[in-house]
């Protein structure tokens, strides 16, 4: 309903809102997408869409003040009930919020799923550091890849990140973006501004499909970055190990070059 006021609210006379409801079988989810023809979102308000307390400043939104709570709880009641939000918006043209709820199948089929044979192992990653501040979420993704044969080291601190990656040395971080103290951008910059963790592979999980900014997904000898929602399945998440797959050696494998062509310099 939140959804709907707002899209009511912010377009004028004339202009259009809608409804859609879709089932994904293959995801497993259900889509309740609201969209509009109103007066849009800013760039760079789209990062503090879902705080609490925030009421973006343009003269519409002037008009029709309120407590900034709304979008912040449409936010976290998707995430109650294990789904995500999505928003897409230009400014004049309109916006466009997906609300993603798992979508529970038939109990015979999830009885085959459960019994479905766990996906082949991904020899590359051996060891994965899963940075995230709820032991209970991080616990359900090192039993993921405990299936995968891959071990899990659990962080969950926020300072330190650097030092910590350095220590334990994994093949592959997966990293929380909406962490209680830090954003989840400000920890991969810092790992890509190390020589030592830049070329390790990320894998950012939200709540909400977001684009990563592009100068920490480029840039020589950094690892490839993917982002994964909330809560991804057990087979989401191999494939996204699966992009990792035939990359994670060769990035080693050239950090290591570069360490010891640096050594020899160093040593003439």
């Amino acid at each position: 309903m939140n959804l709907l006021s707002n899209a009511v609210k912010f377009t004028s006379e004339g202009g259009q809102i809608g409804l859609e409801v879709t089932g994904d079988k293959q995801e497993e989810a259900v889509r309740f997408c609201v969209w509009d023809t109103g007066i849009g979102i800013a760039p760079e308000d789209m990062k503090r869409l879902f705080q609490p307390f925030v009421q973006l400043d343009s003269s519409t939104a002037r008009q029709h003040e309120g407590t900034g709570l709304g979008l912040a709880l449409v936010y976290r009641m998707a995430e109650m009930h294990g789904g995500s939000v999505k928003a897409e918006s230009k400014v004049g043209e309109g916006s466009r919020f997906t609300i993603s709820l798992p979508w529970h199948l038939a109990a015979v089929d999830l009885t085959m799923k459960q019994n479905a044979p766990i996906p082949t192992s991904i020899s590359e990653i051996n060891r994965a550091l899963i940075i995230n501040d709820s032991q209970t979420d991080a616990e359900q993704v090192a039993q993921y890849l405990r299936e995968f044969a891959i071990h899990p080291v659990i962080y969950t601190r926020t300072d330190g990140v650097v030092k910590y990656v350095q220590t334990v040395s994994p093949d592959l971080i997966i990293l929380d973006l909406f962490l209680p103290d830090r954003f989840g951008w400000d920890i991969l910059a810092e790992l890509r501004a190390n020589p030592q963790t830049r070329p390790i592979p990320v894998i950012v999980v939200s709540l909400m499909d977001i684009t990563p900014p592009p100068h920490l997904v480029t840039g020589a000898n950094g690892g490839k970055v993917e982002m994964l929602l909330k809560h991804f399945s057990r087979e989401q998440l191999h494939r996204s190990l699966l992009c990792f797959s035939t990359r994670t050696v060769a990035k080693k494998e050239k950090f290591l070059e570069s360490a010891l062509q640096n050594l020899a310099t160093n040593h003439l």
